[in-house]
């Protein structure tokens, strides 16, 4: 059986931020292989720092609070020591809060793979829906074709095939049958099969 498919990344992320604002920095450029967790931009973050700055001068002063209340022993309330140990609570979740914030100035990759065109610069106002890259992990090709429905039952998921690229002439990639669909097409009468190929040194495009 011979078919033509078209080939997609094992997986493709498209990285957006998690906070609006500015631009600052961008850190990669297209084509560059980025890590899982890496910071690949970054927003204007002076407001969130001096946010987390106040958090924790205000969680140290209401340990202190807490400290000095506590050293007084009988001589202060419970109900005293148990609102400055409340305020402490409050400072603690405030500051969590701030670094959180700044930590979103951040624009990290989430999974690893190689950058496509960028289309941002430092200075670009962005939202939570502004693309910032996509990155694909091409570590493994899918490929999906279509097949005959006569076809349907003498196919199954971990049988070998073997594909060949039109835009490398003689090329020829081995792989795996990774998926079936759980219906043949009513229309076109033809089933939808997708199948797995290593791409170890990065010669397949999506």
């Amino acid at each position: 059986l011979s078919a033509i498919g078209s080939g997609d990344a094992i997986l493709s992320v498209t990285v957006t931020p998690l906070a609006t604002g500015n631009l600052t920095e961008v850190l990669i450029k297209s084509g560059d292989r980025v890590k899982q967790g890496q910071v690949i931009a970054r927003l204007d973050s002076d407001d969130q720092k001096v946010a987390a700055d106040q958090a924790r001068v205000a969680l140290a002063s209401a340990q202190e609070k807490v400290e000095r209340n506590r050293k007084l022993g009988n001589a202060v309330s419970v109900a005293v020591l148990r609102e400055a140990e409340f305020a402490e609570q409050a400072a603690e979740l405030d500051l969590r809060k701030a670094e959180l914030d700044l930590k979103r100035r951040d624009i990290v990759a989430p999974s690893q793979g190689i950058a496509g065109i960028i289309t941002v610069h430092p200075g670009d106002y962005v939202t939570t829906s502004t693309p910032i890259a996509v990155i694909d992990d091409r570590s493994q090709i899918l490929v999906d074709f279509w097949v005959p429905e006569r076809f349907s039952n003498k196919i199954s998921v971990g049988q070998e095939i073997s594909a060949s690229a039109i835009a490398i002439p003689g090329s020829e990639y081995s792989g795996v049958i990774h998926a079936i669909d759980n219906r043949v097409d009513e229309a076109s009468r033809t089933l939808r099969v997708r199948a797995r190929l290593d791409n170890p040194d990065d010669t397949l495009r999506a």
